[in-house]
């Protein structure tokens, strides 16, 4: 049985990280954080790893700021090629003391650039203290390879070094103010979704995105998700449930329809998403494109909002011995988000 559940879980797990406290007042201030890790203790006796990553974050809450980034890691023999995370990431505390506890969570993939059947779908949540723009904090690193069909979870502890920078206004930061963060959740319903041996039931997901605001109205960026869905497969009379999982890669516009909103709180919108989606046993890699349309209600005086979203894709299915009887099926999505 696959391992798809636990994806699930972490998924909407940090859906309602970043919702919940970006409901709150809120300064739009980015700010910047450079990391080094001197260890990374696997737990099981594997080789230890050090690493680095620069992230961007905006505060979404008077004591959390939410963000995204890139970094670096290397085992310390060297006898490995390095992997490159990509990950957005929470980080809470006083920003108003020069001492303070420091509470950060981070979700990301991690890419190994020796092969990328070995990439790693990770979580690391942290604690730790800030002292002016140093801080030093301590955490739990665990992942898993998805693309591996027997891979097992991995646990690490790791030490973490911060540098906090960006505490004063730059052109960077201005440029940066027209930026904001997206997180949704959806309810993904096959339609004819079943031919010989193959059947897709209704799965679920979680895109994230960081949306450029060209206009009030119009706003584009990259979005990624992950989809995990369940498969049925029949052989010889008998049934074999899976969960599957597949994912997206896409550039997003959306044009919100402000002009003619109730109460200047209440407006529908309509988006278009172009890219790419596979993985998983029956998802064919292929290009993706789903139109939706939908609600908005503006909330913290227009600088967030809940988006109630209805769209559709198409994609095709393996099925057949040899994949030599793949068929197309369409899904209706049922998407519930925030923007901030």
């Amino acid at each position: 049985m696959r391992k798809s559940n636990q994806f699930t879980a972490i998924s909407f797990f940090l859906l309602a990280m970043m919702l919940v406290p970006s409901i709150g007042k809120a300064e739009d201030t980015w700010r910047g954080m450079a990391t080094f890790d001197p260890v990374s203790i696997p737990v099981g006796g594997q080789t230890a790893s050090f690493g680095a990553q620069i992230g961007a974050y905006r505060n979404v809450h008077d004591y959390v700021m939410a963000g995204f980034g890139v970094g670096i890691t290397e085992v310390w023999n060297f006898k490995s090629r390095p992997a490159l995370p990509l990950f957005v990431g929470l980080h809470a505390e006083d920003f108003s003391e020069s001492f303070t506890p420091t509470f950060d969570f981070q979700f990301g993939y991690s890419f190994n650039t020796k092969s990328f059947d070995y990439s790693t779908l990770y979580i690391n949540p942290m604690v730790g203290v800030r002292f002016n723009r140093i801080g030093l904090s301590v955490g739990y690193l665990g992942g898993i390879a998805p693309q591996l069909e027997h891979s097992k979870w991995s646990s690490s502890i790791n030490i973490r070094l911060a540098y906090y920078f960006g505490y004063h206004a730059t052109r960077m930061s201005r440029s940066l103010s027209h930026l904001s963060f997206m997180a949704e959740a959806s309810l993904d319903m096959p339609l004819g979704a079943k031919k010989n041996n193959v059947s897709l039931g209704v799965g679920g997901g979680l895109n994230i995105g960081l949306m450029w605001n060209a206009t009030d109205e119009f706003e584009m960026g990259p979005i990624a998700g992950f989809h995990p869905m369940h498969t049925t497969e029949e052989f010889d009379g008998f049934k074999d449930s899976y969960s599957d999982m597949w994912a997206l890669f896409a550039l997003r516009g959306r044009y919100r329809f402000r002009d003619v909103s109730v109460g200047d709180k209440l407006y529908p919108w309509a988006q278009l998403d172009l890219g790419y989606a596979g993985g998983g046993d029956y998802m064919m890699s292929s290009f993706y494109w789903s139109p939706a349309v939908g609600v908005s209600y503006d909330v913290r005086d227009g600088k967030s909002s809940i988006d109630l979203g209805l769209g559709f894709n198409t994609f095709k299915v393996k099925s057949g011995a040899y994949g030599d009887d793949d068929f197309s099926a369409g899904c209706l999505r049922i998407s519930l988000g925030y923007s901030f």
